[in-house]
């Protein structure tokens, strides 16, 4: 079972019940805030969906920041409700909160032949293969052009008035308090030199910015984000109070060697263990 502990995002495990055929289905996304509109991705519950439609309705099992709580809260689940084995359920493996479907045997095709194999290419017609094509032994009408691209072909015209999805404003405010607004991301992007990506995922309540605080200006759009962002805030820093090991402090001496802390840098530390000492106080 292949897991890349480096990139987790906080997770949701979610009940999926058909209000027609009252099938359920188990899983787990990491799109927090389309818990509603993610069907799920499950091979025979897209199937059951495809022949009876989406009327369905979400349950909430949890929200978990720990990849290692939510592993062991999906298996119990999985477990205790025999999601496999039960008809009442259309998942094909246990889920464990962590990825798809597992590798080598744990793949519910692992040993099955593949449904098309030993059958011809069902695209391509026996009447015209070979010499019967129209087009057998001429050359491409395309060699010797360049693709141009729907793009290309588009570039430098000015978007119609009314076309396209107008962008959303964003209200950043820095450590001061000051608020900037800016009409898209990417105006936001260009002036603050800080990747669009980031900001978007600040936004949403999946990380947080030493620059200030992201929000959409629009307050009802910022509100649907508010409770993921308190949570984020309120999430406990496992690093305090654990100590570095040689090795590690040897490297960030390394790191740091020769190089000139600017006063706003020096203020930050200073913030910084500032905050540490009162946090340890206060566990004591």
């Amino acid at each position: 079972m292949q897991f890349n502990a480096s990139v987790w995002y906080p997770t949701a495990l979610l009940v999926k019940t058909h209000n027609v055929t009252g099938k359920k289905y188990f899983c787990k996304t990491t799109k927090l805030d389309k818990l509603d509109t993610y069907t799920g991705s499950g091979l025979a519950w897209k199937s059951h969906l495809k022949q009876f439609g989406k009327d369905i309705s979400t349950g909430v099992v949890g929200v978990y920041y720990d990849s290692q709580r939510c592993l062991e809260a999906a298996l119990k689940y999985s477990k205790e409700w025999n999601i496999v084995e039960s008809d009442e359920w259309l998942n094909l493996i246990d889920e464990n909160g962590l990825d798809g479907a597992g590798a080598g045997v744990l793949h519910p095709m692992y040993g099955k032949p593949h449904p098309d194999k030993g059958s011809k290419r069902p695209h391509i017609s026996a009447k015209l293969m070979g010499a019967l094509n129209p087009n057998f032994g001429k050359p491409s009408k395309l060699r010797g052009r360049k693709n141009l691209g729907a793009s290309l072909a588009l570039k430098g015209r000015k978007r119609p008035e009314g076309g396209g999805k107008p962008s959303k404003q964003v209200l950043f405010t820095d450590k001061n308090g000051i608020e900037h607004l800016y009409n898209s991301i990417s105006d936001a992007e260009k002036a603050q030199n800080i990747n669009r990506s980031t900001i978007r995922k600040c936004m949403h309540g999946k990380c947080l910015s030493r620059a200030g605080d992201w929000n959409y200006a629009d307050k009802e759009v910022a509100k649907q984000y508010l409770q993921l962002k308190v949570i984020l805030k309120n999430k406990p820093n496992h690093n305090i109070g654990r100590k570095a090991s040689d090795e590690a402090k040897a490297k960030m001496s390394a790191s740091r060697s020769g190089r000139k802390q600017s006063d706003e840098e020096r203020k930050m530390r200073s913030e910084a263990i500032t905050k540490w000492h009162k946090s340890r106080k206060e566990q004591v």
